[in-house]
């Protein structure tokens, strides 16, 4: 919201009011007439009233879709996140995206006038943004040719909107814009790779315009529909969930086989909450479930199935999965908790760095103080903390026979649940596999800070790969080695790294320090043990 209705119980509201000779009835009408202090129209009222907004400045970013501005009739009848939902599952068309979210609130039964305007930045509503019908990894795209066997991804994604397309030839022998340094400039670059005409434009050729050029479900329809076509419509009308919020979100992707990431989320400290706060429990749990799944719909993954309050889901690419990741962390943040969870010990709200002169009561500074804009701290715990363990490998995937949900099993699926069992709480751990997509997607930021790149589309010519690292670079994806973790159940090791966003930072600090209070402690128990020794002696 780039402004703000100005309500007259608000408290520079009520001294502006008062300060030039106006009076706010109990009723919390202005001078006994109206229920605002800002707003067009109002010429009798004025000075009381007058029409001087709020203004506030917003930088946009390449990961910014769109705008939606309304009217008071909009916002009265359905929530930002409702018109968000809607416009967003029909972004590649900024007027029909206004006209569902209209259609939506009429259906509330609005009467009176309604304005609604969808504002597209960029090139985000192109229709070449749709999903890709085969995902590729960073290295696959940068580094074409590679003999690992793990810089490439087998596995088909059939477009759930398109469900006779078929995979064109020659979009697996595709042009890469990347080459390999030669020797000279190797040199001066080490570990980057230059990017031939990196400020041009990369454009799609016609074969592949045409095969992203899917069609909108509300687009024209045809009369005319194959057996074949109304059979998939039939499936995906019954597929679609009850829960209505999931409904106006786009549709869920088809479960990725072949090589797949897994990723296991689970719940801090969810059996002590659930036993203290049962009845705000059942409040956060929903709301951490929305945000799950939402961030799933939005960015592509499919839920596998949960259990409590745990979640395995899959990614087609390592790119995606650390952006539904990292933004699930970010998100909690700001989310609407209940009271009673924010004021319990296992999720209250953590600033960084703690106030100073508190000494080293360290849990008292962090939970105290009020997060401003000049005191340099930032949040970075909020609400139910979420551990998250990522691998990527080929598991054997089954349709489950009773649910009809792609289900994943081997090695690969209990290697990934344990280095979820491995983190903390609000911390992500990946796999040394996963580190070697890192590794190429830090490289490539490296690449285009040097060129001064800032579209990642024109590296990477997958739309979908493109729009992750795109968002990964804005959410500043940073990573971190743990060392060699012995996992619980298997024979062999794994090298853990964890990977966190740049404004999480603190999360690593707290980490650090922490770790230091103990080794300190632990070095004063072992002289105090020796000392007493020696006294006996």
């Amino acid at each position: 919201m780039l402004s703000k209705r100005h309500d007259p119980y608000d408290v520079s509201e009520i001294m502006r009011i008062r300060s030039i000779g106006g009076y706010i009835t109990q009723q919390g009408k202005v001078q006994g007439q109206t229920d605002i202090t800002r707003a067009f129209g109002y010429f009798h009222l004025l000075p009381f009233v007058n029409a001087d907004p709020t203004i506030k400045s917003l930088e946009l970013t390449e990961a910014d879709e769109f705008l939606i501005m309304a009217n008071r009739p909009v916002w009265d009848a359905i929530t930002p996140q409702i018109a968000i939902d809607i416009a967003r599952k029909h972004r590649r068309d900024p007027r029909l995206a206004a006209a569902r979210v209209r259609d939506h609130v009429i259906a509330y039964g609005v009467t009176k006038s309604i304005m609604v305007m969808v504002i597209g930045f960029g090139p985000m509503f192109s229709k070449n943004v749709g999903r890709p019908m085969r995902g590729f990894s960073v290295r696959d795209s940068i580094y074409p040719g590679v003999s690992d066997h793990r810089a490439k991804y087998a596995m088909t994604r059939r477009m759930s909107r398109s469900p006779s397309s078929a995979i064109v030839p020659t979009f697996a022998q595709r042009s890469n814009v990347s080459q390999p340094m030669s020797a000279s400039e190797f040199r001066t670059i080490p570990g980057t790779f230059p990017i031939p005409g990196a400020n041009q434009t990369n454009p799609l050729t016609p074969t592949q315009q045409s095969m992203y050029d899917f069609s909108d479900e509300f687009d024209d329809f045809s009369p005319v529909m194959s057996s074949r076509a109304r059979r998939q419509r039939d499936r995906d009308v019954n597929a679609r969930p009850g829960d209505s919020t999931l409904a106006r979100l786009e549709r869920e992707v088809p479960p990725p086989i072949g090589e797949v990431v897994l990723v296991f989320t689970d719940v801090k400290n969810s059996t002590i909450q659930w036993e203290t706060n049962q009845i705000a429990m059942r409040s956060a749990i929903k709301v951490h479930n929305s945000i799950m799944r939402r961030m799933l719909r939005s960015i592509g993954g499919y839920e596998v199935k949960t259990e409590g309050d745990a979640f395995m889901v899959s990614f087609p690419t390592v790119a995606s999965a650390l952006h539904w990741c990292l933004a699930v962390q970010v998100t909690f943040l700001t989310a609407d908790w209940p009271q009673e969870i924010l004021d319990s010990p296992h999720a209250c709200p953590i600033y960084w760095p703690p106030d100073e002169g508190s000494g080293n009561d360290s849990a008292r500074s962090r939970k105290s103080g009020i997060l401003t804009e000049g005191d340099g701290r930032h949040l970075i715990y909020r609400g139910l903390r979420v551990r998250m363990g990522m691998h990527l490998g080929s598991p054997v995937s089954e349709e489950d026979p009773v649910t009809r949900r792609m289900d994943y099993f081997g090695p690969m699926v209990n290697r990934a649940s344990r280095i979820s069992g491995a983190a903390d709480g609000g911390q992500v751990y990946v796999s040394q596999d996963v580190m070697d997509e890192v590794y190429a997607i830090l490289g490539i930021f490296e690449t285009a800070d040097h060129n001064g790149i800032t579209d990642m589309r024109q590296i990477i010519d997958e739309p979908s790969l493109a729009r992750d690292v795109q968002a990964l670079k804005n959410l500043g994806l940073c990573a971190i080695q743990v060392g060699e973790i012995k996992l619980k159940g298997l024979e062999s090791p794994e090298f853990v790294s964890m990977v966190y966003p740049a404004t999480l930072r603190g999360r690593i600090d707290m980490q650090i320090q922490e770790e230091e209070e103990q080794q300190k402690l632990k070095q004063q128990q072992q002289q105090q043990q020796h000392n007493h020794r020696r006294k006996k002696q």
